[in-house]
């Protein structure tokens, strides 16, 4: 063990109140070096040094499951399910945190069977490091389960954890509140509390306030708002969710598109110029066109100047956001022109935009109109929020905009494209490349007709009988020689934003966004596809577009399943309108 830990453990364990205490200390602060043994030594160690005093900060357990956290690996499973019960209150909630923030298999297992034989001697709440289990669909739904499969939902200590967990799955759309049993009078009580706690916010509400006074304490307050709303909408009347329609008047444009959809999806009225005046604006423009275009499309406007709204508020979190900027938002955005380039790639044209803005913050009120570049957006998708994220282009040097013309502004401009981009070191990172490879199964299949074969011979009293031995060793070398021409000419890239796809010499890409569907269809294969020609049905990935005709065909062999589309899952997530993995769609409904 690193002599400083050792140094600490020793410390923790003296009989010494001030050893103890600064030994706790420098434990929870710890920035030195921690290899993996001395993490799993940590973990068991939690469970032998017990409290001296009744004093808060005498929790040892805690500190050096705290320190053990550095490294989530596998390897600490089974030493945390070993050692949990001698752990102390708020270390048992931090470890089961940790199995939670893991998120495999193995540790959301291990997490439910801790559970079931905890949660009825303790109260089990693991919201350490609470944000990394909320951004992970199967830890949710994992802690939710464990809650339901105990039959706990309703109990006193969890209903509210319980209902806690709903709101937050629900909002982001990990599941159906309507098929969840929820307690109607305690999700009556709670969105009343967050109304009224909404009100104090909404006098002062701008988007400077809800990004930088309010920070979490504020966006996790709405996030259960809306969550809590969505269940209240899944069982109350229509005249019980028409009453909360003063929420039609407050500033924050989430909470407001969140009733709205509340609303047309029951075919309620509500006039969709609420959601237009949201795109119009500077803030959640983005989530506004994606709720005309899901719900009121015919009312989603289409003119090429709706395009500024996205532009701007774009730019204007650009400098908000900037490494070298001051955490503001300009006084002033304007889009001053526009330019296309084709990606060197794929040849995709592209659109970036030209703005200038200003700030009176001390630090830049003395250069006037600055300049900046944004995008790129799809030229063919225009107007849209959505720019081309690997391709991020957002970008300013805080050149005072009257030094130069426009023209020249995009000449630079041009320039850092080319720089940035037009070179083949630029690339969409990869996340897995296949090649068809021979077939193991095939081997099982040689076994059989083998001794099928001698089964023929033994019982059947014919000499010709004797020739069904070379069955065997002919479909083995058939079947070997199909799979190493399929292996030259065939491979399955899955890159960041996009699918390549060779197929004999046919080398062709299609972008992820453009992917509306991926099925799972037994159909006849393409003829280079086939074994000895023969056209009989297998199971291939058949990937469809927006008009409902196939881009790829993919036979199953080609790609590792697993591993293919645990990445494709985690590449889509970010989408708006991510493709549909059709067999998956089908188990949720």
């Amino acid at each position: 063990m690193d002599a400083g830990l050792n140094e600490i453990l020793g410390l923790m364990k003296s009989n010494d109140l001030d050893d103890r205490r600064e030994a706790i200390k420098q434990c929870i602060d710890w920035t030195g070096e921690i290899d993996v043994e001395d993490c799993l030594t940590l973990f068991a160690e939690a469970a032998k040094v017990t409290p001296l005093s009744r004093e808060e900060w005498d929790d040892p357990s805690k500190a050096l499951v705290m320190a053990a956290g550095t490294f989530l690996l596998d390897e600490m499973i089974p030493v945390i399910e070993k050692h949990i019960f001698q752990y102390s209150y708020e270390a048992i909630h931090i470890s089961m945190s940790y199995l939670l923030i893991k998120n495999t298999e193995d540790s959301l297992a291990a997490y439910k069977r801790l559970f079931k034989q905890l949660y009825s001697q303790i109260q089990i709440i693991p919201v350490y490091r609470e944000s990394k289990i909320f951004e992970n669909k199967d830890s949710m739904l994992t802690a939710l389960e464990a809650l339901i499969e105990n039959e706990v939902v309703f109990h006193e200590w969890y209903i509210e954890y319980y209902h806690y967990l709903l709101a937050y799955c629900v909002a982001y759309e990990y599941i159906k509140v309507s098929d969840q049993n929820v307690d109607k009078d305690f999700v009556s009580g709670q969105l009343a509390v967050l109304i009224e706690d909404y009100k104090e916010y909404d006098e002062v509400f701008t988007r400077e306030y809800d990004l930088e006074a309010w920070k979490n304490t504020y966006s996790k307050m709405r996030f259960f708002l809306r969550g809590y709303l969505i269940i209240k909408n899944s069982y109350c009347t229509d005249e019980e969710i028409l009453s909360y329609d003063f929420i039609l008047k407050w500033k924050d444009p989430y909470i407001k598109l969140t009733y709205l959809i509340m609303l047309w999806i029951r075919k309620l009225d509500a006039d969709p110029q609420i959601a237009i005046d949201i795109l119009k604006g500077n803030y959640g423009t983005g989530y506004a066109y994606g709720v005309l275009q899901e719900y009121k499309k015919e009312a989603l406007p289409t003119d090429l100047s709706i395009q500024d709204y996205f532009v701007i508020e774009a730019a204007d979190f650009t400098f908000f956001n900037h490494e070298e900027g001051v955490g503001k938002f300009p006084d002033e955005t304007e889009v001053m022109g526009s330019f296309k380039r084709k990606d060197y790639r794929f040849g995709d044209n592209y659109t970036y935009y030209i703005v200038r803005f200003r700030s009176s913050y001390p630090a830049f009120a003395g250069k006037g109109w600055m300049r900046m570049m944004i995008g790129p957006y799809h030229t063919g998708s225009l107007p849209t929020p959505h720019t081309i994220s690997d391709q991020d282009a957002n970008y300013t040097d805080f050149m005072p905009w009257e030094s130069q013309s426009l023209d020249k502004h995009k000449e630079d401009f041009n320039n850092v494209l080319k720089e940035s981009f037009d070179t083949p070191q630029h690339e969409e990172r990869i996340f897995g490349s296949y090649v068809p490879s021979f077939n193991r199964k095939h081997h099982t299949i040689a076994i059989l007709l083998f001794v099928l074969s001698i089964l023929s011979i033994v019982l059947i009293d014919n000499d010709w009988i004797a020739l069904s031995l070379f069955i065997a060793p002919i479909w083995l070398l058939l079947t070997y020689v199909h799979a190493k021409v399929l292996e030259r000419n065939v491979f399955v890239q899955l890159r960041e934003h996009s699918l390549e796809y060779c197929h004999f010499g046919d080398h062709t890409h299609v972008q992820l966004p453009h992917i509306e569907s991926v099925h799972f269809e037994k159909i006849r294969p393409l003829v280079k596809d086939r074994f000895c020609l023969l056209p009989i049905n297998q199971w291939h990935f058949v990937f469809y577009d927006n008009e409902g005709d196939i881009i790829y065909q993919i036979p199953r062999n080609y790609i590792k399943e697993e591993y293919f589309f645990g990445h494709f899952k985690d590449l889509i997530s970010y989408y708006h309108h991510p493709p549909v993995i059709r067999w998956e769609a089908n188990e949720d409904e």
